[in-house]
């Protein structure tokens, strides 16, 4: 069962940083992955206090959202990368093309502001006020912990093994 994919897809677009499952055979990361997404389902039906049917919209809204969500995830991952690149290069980085760059954020976060008010309205049509509040709140959660986790691992691989 498909259930919380929005925390599945911060997985798989964070997986080029992240690498979770690194090393797994296949099929056990996809063992693992169906894991995740069933207890992540469970934690929103029994937080959220959904229904059968409620649950059933829910997972059909989100993959109605899924590949929107997952671009702009991965075209965020790709301007992130991008402006490193060039501010790493130091005065050899283009100004103009960082201008652009940060252009293209700023772009990229309307379209996520887009994607949350369209989601929101489709949520509308199933759960309670309080329920959309507390999906949204899981769903901010989760990405702060995905986040953190992705700036623990880059600051190890900054600060190399331990001494």
């Amino acid at each position: 069962m498909r259930l919380l994919t929005f925390t599945f897809l911060l997985l798989a677009g964070t997986a080029a940083n992240a690498q979770p499952g690194q090393g797994m055979p296949p099929a056990e990361r996809a063992r693992a992955e169906q894991q995740l997404r069933a207890r992540m389902g469970e934690v929103v039906r029994q937080r959220l206090g959904l229904d059968a049917e409620q649950m059933q919209q829910l997972n059909a809204a989100n993959r109605k959202f899924d590949r929107e969500r997952l671009a702009l995830l991965n075209q965020e991952r790709r301007v992130r990368m991008a402006i490193r690149q060039q501010i790493e290069a130091g005065e050899n980085g283009s100004q103009d093309r960082i201008a652009a760059l940060l252009d293209s954020t700023l772009l990229l976060e309307r379209r996520r502001l887009d994607l949350v008010e369209s989601e929101q309205n489709e949520l509308k049509k199933f759960l309670t006020p309080r329920q959309r509040a507390q999906y949204f709140g899981l769903q901010t959660q989760m990405r702060q912990r995905m986040e953190q986790m992705r700036r623990n691992r880059a600051q190890g691989v900054r600060r190399g093994p331990p001494e």
